[in-house]
């Protein structure tokens, strides 16, 4: 499924979106939820102690 979105808005207030380089969203939600965002970022970019 693609969805073409213009400039509307993408998350409600209080929400996070995290977007890959490509311009895809690849997780969304609450913004103080984040285990479900380190999850995400794990995910997508590996463990943090690989940059360090």
């Amino acid at each position: 499924r693609v969805d073409r979105l213009g400039r509307e808005p993408l998350a409600a207030e209080g929400e996070a979106l995290l977007v890959r380089p490509d311009g895809y969203v690849c997780w969304a939600g609450p913004d103080d939820d984040t285990h479900e965002l380190r999850s995400a970022l794990t995910r997508w970019f590996g463990p943090a102690d690989e940059f360090r």
